[in-house]
């Protein structure tokens, strides 16, 4: 028995894209086989695709069941073990057992022969969950399977294999990630930059309440909410997202008490998106952020120098917030 595992899918990949992995099995004999177990450790974080368009799925080359084979096709049962991922950095163990039809013991059994068109090739589709997979991002990430001869119902082998050399395969596969930042100040001249961030100047605003919905490429919801940084200093004011699938998402601010939006419109953000503004202390808000396409490496930055898109206000009844958003892929 021999297996070679491939990564099909270009890397490196966003969190939550769907991963196919191919392997591809053969018995190179001399005896044929009634079954074949495959077995394929995924990568912490990685979650198997069991259903729809993604499910596993088995093809056979032309030679299994071609004369004199007594195989008139082959038969897969996957199962995962956990069957879903519930923790930060879980592994799920896929177990694929590959039967003979009729078989196991129907008289149909794979045939063992070096041909190259006798093969079982085995399609797997995982994804790295976001908030599940914790890294390392952008780097090798090894994925091992392996081949046995299949058991009996006493759990004893159906066949032994006298060749050990090539039973495993590793392909790799990477992992980026984006992410979403921005500050919220008080623009004391309403000119919609923070100029200083000094409490006599335009001092971030901390505590703020920044929530940020949306979908992401591969048509799951995303919905997060953090509040801006309240410690004192340069800082104050920042807030950020972390590890997002790439998609397109809207940032909305709730605004603070005493605040209102400013008058001046703020620059977009360089990924793309829209400010709206309630005329009254309600809420402002970034939408249509789309943030950040796979294999795209740059910060997506404003069109000012490296400071992050920014939505300001002014005191008096004129108090002014600014919030921004800035979209990097982060290493």
């Amino acid at each position: 028995l021999t297996i070679a595992k491939t990564t099909l899918t270009p890397v490196p990949v966003g969190l939550n894209q769907p991963v196919e992995f191919r392997l591809v099995a053969q018995n190179r004999g001399p005896s044929a086989l009634q079954q074949m177990r495959i077995t394929d450790v995924l990568p912490p974080g990685f979650e198997l695709i069991s259903s729809g368009a993604q499910a596993p799925s088995l093809s056979l080359g032309s030679f299994v069941t071609q004369a004199p084979s007594t195989a008139t096709g082959a038969t897969l049962a996957c199962t995962a073990v956990p069957a879903t991922l519930t923790l930060a950095g879980e592994q799920q163990t896929v177990s694929c057992r590959v039967d003979a039809t009729p078989g196991p013991l129907g008289g149909g059994a794979l045939p063992g022969n070096g041909n190259g068109n006798n093969t079982v090739t085995l399609r797997l589709f995982a994804r790295p969950l976001a908030g599940l997979f914790t890294g390392p991002w952008r780097s090798d990430i090894n994925n091992t399977a392996s081949i046995t001869p299949g058991l009996d119902g006493a759990g004893d082998p159906l066949s032994i294999n006298s060749d050990l050399r090539n039973i495993s395969s590793t392909s790799t596969v990477q992992v980026d990630r984006s992410s979403l930042s921005g500050r919220v100040f008080f623009d004391r001249n309403g000119n919609g930059v923070q100029n200083g961030t000094d409490p006599s100047a335009d001092e971030g605003l901390g505590g703020v309440t920044i929530t940020l919905i949306g979908t992401d490429a591969f048509g799951n919801s995303i919905a997060r909410t953090t509040t801006t940084t309240a410690t004192a200093g340069a800082t104050r004011g920042d807030f950020r997202f972390d590890d997002l699938p790439p998609g397109t998402y809207t940032l909305t601010e709730t605004q603070p008490d005493d605040f209102i939006n400013s008058p001046g419109t703020p620059v977009a953000p360089a990924a793309g998106g829209s400010y709206s503004a309630a005329s009254t202390v309600v809420t402002s808000r970034w939408s249509s952020i789309t943030c950040c396409g796979r294999r795209r490496r740059e910060r997506l930055l404003c069109a000012r120098g490296l400071r992050p898109c920014r939505k300001g206000a002014r005191p008096r009844g004129i108090w002014r917030n600014s919030s921004c958003a800035a979209c990097s892929a982060s290493k």
